[in-house]
């Protein structure tokens, strides 16, 4: 398994679903020197050519955009929003869910 795979994990919420918890595959999609760029490249051909439906969130956007501001600029950050954000389903984190997530953390962390 390479290690491209081995960093999206998929969760298929219904059958053509998927919701792509770290969206590595849009960074290197966009970034040319990546090293799994290729491959990105290869899987969102794939995935656009058949009847998935891609999820992610404002927080994934959020953090994605930042990586891609500082490490790519501007052009590649207006290439996201232009042509890779139209294709997704993104799924907005209310206050109540991020309390929510903040909270289990917070749970977590005190467990160990």
């Amino acid at each position: 398994m390479s290690a491209f795979i081995t960093t999206v994990t998929w969760l298929r919420p219904s059958r053509n679903d998927c919701l792509p918890r770290y969206f590595g595959i849009l960074y290197a999609g966009l970034d040319q020197d990546d090293i799994n760029h290729k491959r990105a490249k290869n899987a969102w051909t794939n995935l656009l050519a058949g009847d998935t439906r891609l999820l992610t969130n404002n927080y994934v956007l959020l953090e994605t955009s930042a990586l891609l501001q500082k490490r790519l600029g501007p052009a590649a950050l207006r290439l996201l929003y232009r042509d890779f954000v139209p294709l997704l389903a993104v799924d907005w984190i209310s206050q109540q869910r991020h309390q929510a997530g903040v909270e289990a953390l917070l749970a977590a962390r005190a467990e160990s």
